[in-house]
């Protein structure tokens, strides 16, 4: 998870937020846009507002406000924050604190990038397409040449034979006459 905005984070978006994977931040942290703020228990990224405020209004609720219930934060060391990042994430130390981060902080140019990077992984692709049948048609190539070649031997061996055969005519001849 990803916050997509600056601020400071309240326990009102955090409450909902922490259904949907563990969180790295506790209430009246500061953020920045482009900051890891929580792990997604699915495989991708997903930008959150964690600074959102509960709507104040003048009318009594028929309830009272439910407390709300939050889980420690997961706090890492440098080790598992160098281990847990990924691709295109960095680990920012501070004296105080260690963060993780995206390495591009706004969410519209890491979509620019991943279009990119799977723009190039897909020309990757066709070019290692494209050298397997340049590599299949040189061998191709090569086995007829290798064929010709063989054939080519197979002649001369035939030639040679025949130019016996006629050799050996001729002398029989000769000796017959």
């Amino acid at each position: 998870m990803i916050a997509d905005r600056v601020g400071m984070v309240t326990a009102y978006a955090l409450d909902s937020l922490q259904l949907r994977g563990s969180l790295f931040v506790a209430p009246g942290d500061q953020v920045y846009e482009g900051m890891v703020i929580g792990e997604n228990a699915r495989a991708s990224d997903m930008d959150v507002n964690v600074t959102k405020e509960k709507k104040q209004t003048n009318m009594r609720a028929s309830g009272a406000d439910e407390a709300i219930r939050l889980e420690t934060p997961h706090l890492m060391t440098l080790e598992q924050a160098i281990e847990w990042i990924g691709d295109g994430e960095f680990v920012e130390v501070t004296p105080r604190s260690i963060r993780l981060r995206k390495r591009f902080l706004d969410a519209n140019e890491r979509n620019r990038m991943a279009k990119k990077k799977a723009e190039l992984q897909s020309l990757a692709a066709e070019l290692a397409l494209e050298k397997q049948s340049v590599d299949a048609n040189k061998a191709a190539q090569q086995s007829l040449l290798l064929q010709t070649k063989n054939q080519e031997s197979s002649y001369q061996k035939l030639i040679a034979n025949k130019k016996a055969a006629e050799q050996d005519m001729e002398d029989e001849l000769a000796n017959l006459a």
